[in-house]
């Protein structure tokens, strides 16, 4: 085979295994959430929605520990969520503990909370309810 065959050959391998992205994702076991409720909430009622979020949280099998607070935003508030080693939650990625808490965190009416995986390497100057925002 021509060299230049096993580099094109070699490329192909790299694209197809090399993930992309604006950064790759990782797992380090730390998950931060945004919290958003309807606008006519009141500050009692989004206090029982945060702690409905977090009572559904910490029953997952992959966390940790997880507080959330109110305040910061007009009826909103955040949750930090820390994860179990990747061994002990059977190497469940901390995107596929995203992916599997949303469809539970949907059983909550009045509110919604935005759960992402906290990465080293950021962007950006200010908060929101995405993972990047360009401003």
């Amino acid at each position: 085979m021509p060299a230049s065959e096993e580099y094109r050959r070699q490329v192909a391998l790299l694209i197809r295994t090399i993930p992309f992205g604006f950064f790759p994702q990782q797992s380090n076991g730390l998950l931060a959430g945004f919290m958003q409720s309807d606008q006519d909430t009141s500050f009692r009622l989004t206090q029982q929605r945060l702690t409905r979020f977090v009572s559904i949280i910490h029953a997952d099998p992959a966390v940790k520990s997880v507080t959330g607070f109110t305040g910061g935003r007009s009826a909103g508030g955040q949750v930090f969520v820390g994860l179990k080693p990747l061994a002990e939650r059977g190497q469940v990625s901390d995107d596929l503990v995203v992916a599997r808490l949303r469809l539970k965190l949907l059983q909550v009416s009045g509110a919604s909370l935005f759960l992402q995986s906290v990465q080293d390497l950021g962007g950006g100057g200010r908060q929101g309810f995405a993972q990047f925002q360009y401003t």
